[in-house]
């Protein structure tokens, strides 16, 4: 409107009529503006009635959902701008030509008055005080303001509110079999909560509470301003996860991670320092069963040192100390010598800590997959020996990158073809590994496993070879160029989850450029974030393109072009792993998926060699009482801390069972392509065998000398998998067979297959009879 127009405006009013002791008449005025008036009240009305409908609207699950952000942002908008429109007509004065604009800054400030309960009738002419339709409106909009101000403060206030009688109404409950408790809000825990619910469904059994921590470790006062302005600093995505899991949660500001606690004398931590009453008469009164504390914070050292200062609190040891209960506390850390110090503390066998580490799990996942095993990319011969080389890259050293190259390093040890007699001959392996930091990384991996072959200069020749070298340097890109068509296996594993998709595309059309094919090479892509599936969508898209153009049928290619959706489909050369709502699952984390499969394991083999010996059935320690035994938390040792050599030696043999779990699938791999039709001898109980000796017999007529030399193969097979394992450990040669030091790292059976007796041999064929289910 422009300055004119409003200058015609006022003078169609000033000729208007008087009207009592004013200067001019405003009733047609005053009927105009009740007519727009009316129109604007309507409207938010409407608007009014949308607010409160959408206040607890039942989201796509089932559960309430209340308003966005971005809904109450458009509502306080419309309202603010009817309020300021109302405001700027009300104080309008007749005399005055310019009146509707001085009055724009106190109708401005009027208007966000109105947000704060605040009504300034008197600022409003007489004149529209004595129209009722006017003065409708005037409360209309002040009523969805408070409207607005009230669904503001529910969902950042009020909520914590609510969040208080949900805990306790639950605390005067009755029992659960588990509680679940949170420490902090992040991503991992809302994803672990959300795998508990999905494994438990309807189940009533079960509680989940979410802790809120106070993340300023210069504040810890727990009353005043600043307490209501924490509870004002929940984040909209916080409040709709919390609403979406429809958890109990409760608050605490008190900084667990930096309280100074006795650990020696004990201390009521939950209600006494840490203020969480209701919370501790839960663990107290309300759960007979398995407790599950949860530190997945981002900050490592926080995890240890809340987990160290929380599993001496009275209430937790009170509740470990009762009859068939068991408390578990997770702690997201590296999977080290130094962080699992907290693991070895155990006191009680009904009180436990397991190390978190999403790097560890993410590649022991890829370890549950046969065709992601280095023996899925290599050439099987009929004996079960290998004919080809195994040659990986891997970018990024960090724990991933480690973490993989120890995996690739024990999985990719087969006998050499032609060797598979004595002597044995590991078959031509090579990784080469790349880090723009490499010398700051390099030292500790080879100094905790001097007996691996290792260098940092690729002119000696080593198994393993580290460059410090950035993946996007010219030198790097060449270095791919000059041997991408030897390459087999590819792991990027750099910090960020947009750089390794960027790097795994580049390095793919590379292969499909200058590879004569793409059988025996893949493209393993480390992504931790990929929850709205944009990087999965990158992949599947070249893994369509590349199946779609390895066909000639024009036909077929049409059809993998419609029914590829997945990055694991069999041969694709791009594939994803990592991703943290895999990771964090219920089956990872809590039921421990992974100790369990080698718990089984260990049983299967227990029961084979207690049949093949004539033993008792049962007689072996199973994997509890053996961790008990070796810990010293068996009645016997009661007050006892357990030897350094004892927890060395439970820690290699733990690990062996739960490597050997994972690499049968190798074994059974390598069999299968040997044998073909015969892999089903194996399983038919022609074969025996006895105790300490290497030699088979057969029953019946069944008689197949190429199943032997495969066994025997296999045996070897696992000889240099046990050696590369204990090499990655950081064992060295030590003495005869018989000789071991735990505590030093030495074993006198890291020789050469044909240095040892048959009685040593016959472990090896052991664990091959249990990976193919023979005996």
């Amino acid at each position: 409107m422009s300055y004119n127009s409003l200058l015609d405006i006022q003078d169609l009013f000033h000729r208007l009529p008087v009207y009592h002791e004013a200067d001019f008449d405003v009733t047609q005025f005053l009927v105009s503006m009740a007519g727009w008036s009316s129109a604007i009240g309507v409207l938010l009305g409407i608007l009014g009635m949308l607010v409160l409908y959408l206040l607890y609207k039942r989201d796509k699950k089932g559960g309430r959902q209340m308003l966005s952000g971005n809904f109450l942002t458009y509502s306080f908008v419309i309202v603010w701008l009817a309020g300021f429109v109302i405001y700027d007509v009300g104080m309008y004065i007749g005399h005055s030509r310019l009146s509707l604009l001085t009055n724009v800054p106190m109708a401005i400030i009027h208007a966000f008055e109105m947000f704060i309960l605040e009504s300034d009738v008197a600022a409003i002419h007489h004149q529209f005080h004595e129209n009722w339709i006017f003065m409708s409106a005037f409360s209309l909009v002040h009523l969805l303001a408070a409207v607005i101000t009230l669904v503001f403060v529910i969902k950042h206030f009020g909520y914590n509110i609510i969040a208080g009688f949900r805990m306790t109404f639950e605390a005067y409950l009755g029992r659960k079999k588990e509680s679940f408790i949170f420490w902090g809000l992040n991503e991992p825990s809302y994803l672990l909560v959300e795998s508990i619910r999905q494994h438990y469904g309807k189940r009533k059994d079960y509680r989940i509470i979410m802790v809120r921590t106070n993340t300023d470790k210069n504040t810890s006062v727990k009353n005043g301003m600043e307490r209501l302005f924490n509870f004002l600093s929940l984040k909209n995505n916080d409040l709709e996860r919390l609403q979406e899991l429809d958890c109990l949660t409760t608050s605490t500001y008190a900084d667990l991670a930096h309280l100074n606690i006795d650990l020696k004398a004990g201390e009521d931590v939950l209600r006494q320092r840490l203020d969480l009453r209701q919370l501790a008469r839960i663990i107290r009164k309300k759960t007979k069963g398995h407790m599950h504390l949860f530190f997945l914070g981002d900050e490592t050292s926080d995890n240890i040192q809340e987990v160290g200062n929380l599993k001496h609190d009275t209430t937790i040891l009170e509740f470990a100390d009762g009859a068939g209960n068991l408390v578990t506390l997770y702690c997201r850390a590296r999977y080290n010598s130094v962080h699992r110090v907290i693991e070895d503390e155990q006191q009680q066998d009904s009180l436990e800590v397991k190390v978190i580490d999403s790097s560890r799990i993410s590649v022991e996942i890829l370890k549950q997959h046969e065709e992601f095993h280095p023996v899925s990319f290599v050439d099987i011969c009929p004996d079960a020996t290998v004919s080809s080389p195994f040659n990986a890259l891997v970018i990024g050293f960090g724990e991933v990158g480690v973490d993989t190259v120890r995996f690739l390093y024990e999985f990719g040890a087969f006998v050499k073809s032609g060797n598979g007699q004595a002597p044995v001959e590991r078959s031509e392996f090579h990784c080469d590994v790349v880090d723009p930091d490499m010398s700051h990384r390099a030292g500790l991996f080879m100094a905790n496993a001097p007996s691996v072959a290792t260098n940092i200069s690729s002119r000696e020749k080593a198994l393993i070879t580290l460059h410090e070298m950035d993946a996007m340097s010219v030198e790097f890109y060449r270095r791919v160029e000059a041997s991408i068509g030897d390459l087999n296996y590819v792991v990027v594993a750099q910090g960020d989850d947009e750089l390794n998709i960027s790097l795994a595309v580049r390095i793919f059309r590379l292969a499909v450029r200058y590879r004569k094919d793409m059988r025996h090479f893949r493209i393993m892509v480390h992504v931790k974030n990929d929850l709205e599936g944009h990087f999965s969508r990158i992949a599947e898209h070249y893994n369509r393109l590349w199946l779609a153009d390895d066909n000639s049928e024009d036909r077929v290619k049409r059809i993998h072009q419609r029914t590829v959706a997945s990055t694991e489909c069999p041969g694709c050369p791009i594939t994803l792993f990592g991703q943290a709502d895999v990771i964090y699952s219920y089956d990872y984390i809590v039921s421990d998926r992974l100790k369990n499969q080698a718990k089984t394991f260990k049983q299967r083999y227990d029961n084979s060699i207690e049949k093949l010996t004539g033993q008792r059935p049962g007689s072996t320690p199973d994997w509890e009482t053996e961790h008990n035994e070796l810990m010293q938390l068996t009645e016997d040792y009661l007050g006892y801390s357990p030897t350094y050599s004892g927890i060395m030696r439970l820690r290699r043999t733990q690990y062996q069972n739960l490597q050997n779990c994972f690499h049968q699938l190798t074994k059974q791999k390598l069999a299968q392509v040997a044998l073909g039709e015969n892999y089903q001898l194996l399983s038919s109980g022609c074969l025996k065998r006895k105790e300490n000796q290497i030699t088979y017999t057969w029953e019946g007529d069944h008689s197949n000398d190429q199943v032997i030399r495969v066994l025997d193969v296999l045996a070897r097979t696992e000889h240099l998998r046990w050696m590369a394992s204990h090499e990655l450990l950081g064992y060295i040669d030590y003495g005869t067979e018989s000789d071991k030091d735990e505590a030093r790292l030495k074993h006198g059976c890291l020789k050469p297959w044909e240095s040892l007796s048959a009685s040593i041999q016959s472990y090896d064929y052991n664990i091959v009879d249990v990976s193919l289910g023979i005996m």
